[in-house]
């Protein structure tokens, strides 16, 4: 997802329905990392995020359409529609990762990737980015507070107007990559990693998560990537102290380097409370 100069708060993750892993051999190409998505046929993501904070559970869809072509010699267009956003992700930064995507509703964007699936520009940025940002202006606080609410807003939005080129399409482009990872198959089989995350605190600040990630292939075929991590959250004003638990798990086919499924929950306790954000990720063919 498009990430946002505030960015949408981290939480855990769980596998959803574990099938056994089986340390198999992956063919030689495969394992070296191969990036052959289906050409000139469309493919499915569709996004699902559960909201459970504070007892309050909030709903999330978006679905986007993803077409590759070649491109050159040796290269890729892809081409990504974001076609349906449904329900809410709460207040916030949330609200306004979820205002700034509604002004890309039913826009094509047109990408032009190397051999290995990574973005190298992105068709007509400027106009995607205003895009993106007028969804975020769109987003007009009301009642009590509005104004000031309205000047935050517009605090947070000016140093994105001068984000270069190269940064809207990385941005733009982060639903994309996210699809891709044609080097999984080079992992799989390994032993364990240690693996660092720094992320934002929502207790202001950010936040050093540690643990593990391993990749092992499954008895279908497919790569299985599984990372845990944890850390414990101090606030930055007071002497309130949490923790952070995040686990994601991630299918990755490796005859197309496509990530098929991504199953992401982050778990936050703090002294206000407890929140749980389960995001489900699957790309198919249509």
């Amino acid at each position: 997802m498009l990430p946002l100069a505030a960015e949408p708060p981290v939480v855990l993750a769980v596998q959803a329905d574990p099938v056994p892993l089986v340390r198999r051999t992956l063919p030689d190409q495969v394992a070296r990392g191969t990036f052959a998505p289906r050409i000139d046929a469309p493919y499915r993501q569709r996004l699902e995020q559960t909201r459970v904070v504070a007892g309050e559970t909030a709903r999330y869809t978006a679905e986007r359409t993803v077409r590759f072509a070649r491109d050159g010699e040796g290269g890729f267009r892809a081409e990504v529609t974001l076609v349906a956003i449904d329900g809410g992700i709460g207040r916030r930064a949330g609200a306004m990762f979820e205002a700034g995507l509604r002004g890309l509703l039913q826009r094509t964007m047109v990408f032009h990737l190397d051999a290995a699936g990574d973005i190298r520009s992105l068709d007509g940025v400027s106009g995607h980015w205003s895009a993106y940002l007028d969804g975020l202006g769109g987003q007009q606080p009301s009642g009590a507070g509005g104004d000031a609410r309205r000047a935050r807003l517009a605090e947070l939005t000016a140093p994105m107007r001068s984000l270069p080129p190269e940064r809207q399409a990385r941005l733009l482009g982060s639903a994309l990559s996210e699809l891709i990872d044609p080097r999984a198959a080079a992992r799989a089989g390994a032993p364990p990693q240690p693996l660092t995350r720094e992320v934002r605190s929502p207790l202001g600040g950010r936040v050093t998560l540690t643990g593990s990630v391993r990749a092992i292939a499954d008895a279908g075929g497919l790569v299985v990537e599984e990372e845990n991590a944890a850390g414990v959250l101090t606030a930055t004003r007071t002497d309130a102290a949490g923790e952070m638990q995040v686990r994601e798990t991630r299918r990755i086919d490796p005859a197309t380097g496509l990530i098929v499924s991504r199953v992401r929950r982050e778990r936050i306790v703090i002294p206000a409370g407890e929140s749980v954000i389960t995001t489900r990720t699957t790309l198919a063919a249509e």
